[in-house]
C-alpha cells in the first residue's frame, strides 16, 4: 500500500505532457495542447491530445483517456503501484511501501532469485556464446544482427560454461533446484523467457545437436509457469497495442523470425499448445490474433486447438496459411509471406472435394465455430460458412457450444452499476437494454467509469439536472484512472444508490 500523501505528490510533480514526450513525439497544438499518433491504436494522422494544464490526454480516435499514472501504467503494461514507483524515481520522490513480513522475505526471495538468473543469462552470453548464438541464427537467414543481441540470446555450450555455473549457488546440480540442472542448456541455444515486463524468468534452449527433445524450457516452479507465459510479449507489447493485433506462431526462432521481417507483434507459446492463461493475457491488449502456424498436419491442428481457445475468449481470428513443411523461418530464406485471411474462411477455401472427407470437415467447422463466444456472431458465421460451403446452416447442437462461451454478457463495472438501481440486465426495456447491451458487447464497460455520461445513459438517468451527483462521478472516475483497487467501484454502487 502506498501512502495517499505520497500519491498526491506524484500526481502533483508529474507533468503528463514530460512523461509522454519521453516516449512519443509531442507536437505543439494551440496554447494549452500537444498532439500526437496515437500509442494505443495504428493510425496515420495524430489524434491524440494532451492537455498539461488539465493534466489529462485524450485520443479521439479509439477513445482511450486518463492522467499520467493512467497513461505509465497503459503504455508499460504496469500495475498502479509499479507506476508509481517509476513516476517516482523520476521526480525524485520516494514511494514507500508498508510490508508484512511475509511479504518482505518473498521480496527478498524472488531479489535473489532474479540475481542468480542473470548471472546465468551473463554466462549464457558471455565468452562468446552471444556471438556464436548470433552467428549460428544469422545463418539460417536472420538479417538483424541487433535484434537477436537485444533478445539476449545465447549458448549454453559444453565445459566452461558449467564449471562456471557451480560458483551460482541456485543452480548446482540439485534434484530439487528449481531452476534445473545446468545441463538441461548444454549444446543449445539459449533464448531468455521473460515476463511482460521484461523481468527474466528462465530459458528455452533450442538444440545444436542430436537430443531428443528440440526445445526445451526451464522448469516449472512458483515462480514461473510456462502455461502461463507468452514468449516475446514483452518485446512485442508496444507494436501489438498499436497494431491492435498480434500474430501468434508457434517456437522461439519464429517468433525472432517474425520480428526480423518486421512483424515486431508476434508472440507464441512455451512448449505447449496455447492455453486459456495465455490467452486471458493477451486479451488485455487486443481481440484481434493472426495464427502462423507451421504447414504441416502438426501446425494445422495446433492451429485448430488455438483457434477454439481463442474464440471463446472472443478473440478475432485470422490466419497465414503456410506452404505444406514450412514455417516463418522459411520467410528468411526467400518465402514469400503469404497475406492473413479469416481463419475459418481460409479453411472452407481449402475444403476436400470428395464427400465423405467433407462431411468430417464440416463436422469439424461445427466444432470450431461453436466455440465463438458471442451468439449473435457466432450464429451469423454459421451462416455465412454454411452458405459457402453449400448447405443451408451448420449444425450447432447445444452439446457442441459450452465452455467458454457461457461468458457473462455484462462486464462487472456494467452489472454493479445496474445492481445499484435494483435492476437486471436481462429485464431492461427497450432502448435502455439495447444501449447496455451495446456497450458491454462491444468492450467500452470501462466507459461506465471512465466517462460519467455513460453512467447516466446506461442507467437512463436525465444528465443535466443532478449536477452534485455529476461531480460526485466525474471526481470517481478520474480517481478510479489511477486506481489499482477495484474496491473503489463500490463507491460507484454507493453514489448511485443515493439517486
Amino acid at each position: 500500500m502506498i501512502p495517499e500523501e505520497v500519491v498526491e505528490r506524484i500526481k502533483d510533480a508529474a507533468k503528463i505532457e514530460e512523461v509522454v514526450g519521453e516516449r512519443f513525439p509531442l507536437k505543439k497544438s494551440g496554447a494549452d495542447s500537444y498532439v500526437a499518433n496515437c500509442p494505443f491504436h495504428a493510425e496515420r494522422t495524430g489524434s491524440f491530445h494532451v492537455t498539461p494544464s488539465k493534466g489529462m490526454a485524450y485520443c479521439f480516435g479509439c477513445g482511450w483517456g486518463g492522467n499520467v499514472v493512467r497513461f505509465v501504467m497503459d503504455a508499460n503494461a504496469l500495475t498502479f503501484p509499479e507506476a508509481m514507483r517509476e513516476l517516482g524515481s523520476k521526480y525524485g520522490i520516494e514511494v514507500p511501501i508498508v510490508e508484512t513480513r511475509e511479504e518482505k522475505a518473498y521480496r527478498l526471495e524472488r531479489s535473489r532469485r532474479m540475481a542468480n538468473l542473470d548471472e546465468v543469462q551473463a554466462i549464457f552470453t558471455g565468452g562468446g556464446g552471444s556471438d556464436f548464438a548470433v552467428a549460428e541464427l544469422m545463418k539460417r537467414g536472420f538479417e538483424h544482427e541487433d535484434l537477436l543481441r537485444e533478445w539476449g540470446v545465447g549458448c549454453g555450450v559444453s565445459g566452461k560454461t558449467s564449471l562456471e555455473l557451480i560458483h551460482c549457488e541456485d543452480f548446482r546440480e540439485s534434484r530439487d533446484d528449481e531452476i534445473g540442472p545446468i545441463r538441461r542448456f548444454r549444446d543449445r541455444l539459449t533464448f531468455p523467457i521473460r515476463d511482460h515486463q521484461g523481468k527474466l524468468l528462465g530459458w528455452s534452449g533450442r538444440t545444436l545437436v542430436d537430443h531428443r527433445a528440440k526445445y526445451v524450457n526451464s522448469p516449472g516452479s512458483k515462480w514461473f509457469e510456462k502455461g502461463k507465459v507468452l514468449f516475446g510479449l514483452d518485446m512485442a507489447l508496444r507494436a501489438i497495442l498499436r497494431e491492435e493485433k498480434a500474430f501468434i506462431v508457434e517456437g522461439q526462432i519464429d517468433v525472432l523470425a517474425m520480428h526480423d521481417l518486421g512483424h515486431t507483434n508476434t508472440v507464441a507459446p512455451l512448449g505447449t499448445s496455447l492455453t486459456e492463461d495465455q490467452v486471458a493475457t493477451l486479451a488485455r491488449y487486443t481481440q484481434t490474433a493472426i495464427l502462423v502456424f507451421d504447414g504441416d498436419f502438426a501446425g494445422r491442428k495446433a492451429a485448430s486447438r488455438a483457434f477454439k481457445i481463442l474464440a471463446s475468449f472472443g478473440f478475432h481470428v485470422e490466419a497465414i496459411f503456410l506452404p505444406e513443411g514450412k514455417d516463418p523461418g522459411d520467410c528468411l530464406q526467400g518465402l514469400k509471406l503469404p497475406k492473413p485471411e479469416g481463419y475459418l474462411e481460409g479453411l472452407v477455401k481449402r475444403a476436400p472435394a470428395d464427400p465423405g472427407e467433407l462431411k468430417r470437415f464440416v463436422t469439424g467447422i461445427e466444432k470450431l465455430v461453436s466455440k465463438i463466444a458471442d451468439p449473435v456472431v457466432r450464429n451469423a458465421t454459421a451462416r455465412q460458412v454454411g452458405s459457402a460451403l453449400g448447405i443451408e446452416r451448420l449444425n450447432l447442437s447445444p452439446d457442441k457450444v459450452k465452455g467458454k462461451n457461457e461468458v457473462p454478457k455484462f462486464p462487472f463495472p456494467v452489472e454493479l452499476a445496474l445492481a445499484a438501481k435494483g435492476k437486471v440486465p436481462g429485464e431492461l426495456p427497450g432502448e435502455e437494454g439495447e444501449f447496455v447491451h451495446l456497450v458491454a458487447e462491444i468492450g467500452l464497460e470501462m466507459a461506465i467509469i471512465r466517462n460519467p455520461k455513460f453512467a447516466f445513459a446506461a442507467l437512463n438517468l436525465p444528465e443535466g439536472e443532478n449536477l452534485e451527483l455529476e461531480a460526485k462521478l466525474d471526481s470517481l472516475s478520474r480517481d478510479l484512472m489511477t486506481a489499482d483497487d477495484w474496491h473503489l467501484l463500490e463507491k460507484v454502487a454507493e453514489i448511485l444508490k443515493a439517486t
